[in-house]
C-alpha cells in the first residue's frame, strides 16, 4: 500500500492521499479505495471524516500484513484515528447507561458463530486488500456472513445486549465500520458541495437514524416481541438508540448497513427521501496532513 510515513516517528507530520473511485449516479456509488503517492499533491480542504476513513483503510491493512509499520507508528496511527474518529462519531456518552443495562444482562454464547465471522474477515480482508487498493465491491461479502451470525440468535439481533464480542473481531468491525460509515460521510460532503448547499438536495448524516428504516415500526414490533405494554414506548426508543450506539450487536448492524449501503446504493438504503439530481460527482481524490502528536 502506497502510504508515505512508514518510519514516522512521535510528533512528525506525515501526508495520506487517496481517491474514491466508483460510478455517478443520482448519489456517488464507491467501488474502490486507491492509496496514492503524496508527492507533488496539494492539500485539499476537505473535512476529517476524509482522513478518518484513509486511517481506518490503513489500519485494516496492518491488520492483514499488507501494509508493514513499526509498532510505534501503528501505535500513532491507532491513536490518531480513535480520537479523530470518537470526535466525529457523533454518539453522545453513553457509557453509564450502557453498564447498568449490561449489567442486568445474562451474556450469551456466540463463541461458534463469531470464529466464522472471524475467519470470514480474514479471508475478505486478505482478497480485499492488496498492494495501494481496498475493492469494496469484495468487503460487501461480509454482509451475508453477518446476517448468518445474526439468524443463530435465538433472540434476534435488534435490542440484544447480551452479545460480548472478542477483542480482536470487536477491533476488526470497528476498523471496517469506521473505514464505511466515514467513507459514507466523505461522499455526502462532497455531494452538498457540488449541489451548492440546495436544501432541496443536502444529505443528513444521522448515525442513529441512519440505521433504522422506521424507528417506529421496529419500536412497535419490539413491544409485541417482548410484551410490552405502549406506555413503555419511550423507553424502549431510548434504548434502542442506545443499543445502536454502544452494544456489540449494534455495532454489527450499523456495519450490515453500511455493506448494504454499498451493495444496494447509498441513495436506496440511507437517503430514500432525496430527489434525484443530475450533478455529476466524479472520482474523489484527497490529501490530508497529520501529525502523530495530535
Amino acid at each position: 500500500m502506497t502510504v508515505p510515513f512508514e518510519k514516522l516517528g512521535p510528533g512528525q507530520s506525515a501526508r495520506l492521499a487517496w481517491q474514491i473511485l466508483g460510478k455517478n449516479g443520482p448519489i456517488f456509488n464507491p467501488n474502490n479505495i486507491l492509496y496514492l503517492p503524496t508527492e507533488g499533491m496539494s492539500l485539499t480542504a476537505g473535512p476529517a471524516c476524509e482522513l478518518v476513513a484513509g486511517l481506518a483503510g490503513v489500519t485494516l491493512a496492518v491488520s492483514v500484513g499488507t501494509l508493514a509499520l513499526s509498532a510505534a507508528t501503528f501505535l500513532s496511527v491507532q491513536k490518531l484515528h480513535k480520537k479523530m474518529d470518537t470526535a466525529l462519531s457523533m454518539l453522545g456518552d453513553i457509557k453509564a447507561q450502557l453498564d447498568e443495562i449490561t449489567a442486568r444482562t445474562r451474556r450469551i454464547d456466540v463463541t461458534v458463530a463469531e470464529d466464522r465471522l472471524r475467519q470470514a474477515m480474514k479471508h475478505v480482508f486478505r482478497k480485499a486488500i492488496c498492494e495501494d487498493r481496498i475493492d469494496l465491491t469484495e468487503l460487501i461479502m461480509l454482509k451475508n456472513d453477518l446476517q448468518n451470525l445474526f439468524d443463530t440468535l435465538k433472540d434476534g439481533i435488534f435490542l440484544n445486549f447480551s452479545i460480548s464480542l472478542s477483542t480482536d473481531v470487536r477491533d476488526n468491525l470497528y476498523y471496517l465500520y469506521s473505514l464505511l460509515f466515514n467513507l459514507r460521510h466523505t461522499i455526502a460532503w462532497h455531494h452538498n458541495r457540488a449541489t451548492n448547499g440546495d436544501p432541496s438536495r443536502t444529505i443528513t448524516i444521522t448515525p442513529t437514524s441512519d440505521y433504522i428504516d422506521d424507528l417506529t415500526m421496529i419500536i412497535d414490533k419490539t413491544i409485541v416481541l417482548h410484551k410490552k405494554v405502549s406506555k413503555n414506548r419511550d423507553k424502549l426508543i431510548g434504548n434502542v438508540k442506545l443499543w445502536i450506539e454502544g452494544s456489540d450487536a449494534g455495532l454489527m448492524y450499523r456495519t450490515y448497513k453500511e455493506l448494504q449501503g454499498l451493495e444496494e446504493g447509498y441513495q436506496k438504503v440511507f437517503w430514500k427521501s432525496l430527489p434525484v439530481t443530475e450533478t455529476p460527482l466524479g472520482d474523489i481524490k484527497v490529501c490530508h496532513e497529520f501529525s502523530t502528536s495530535e
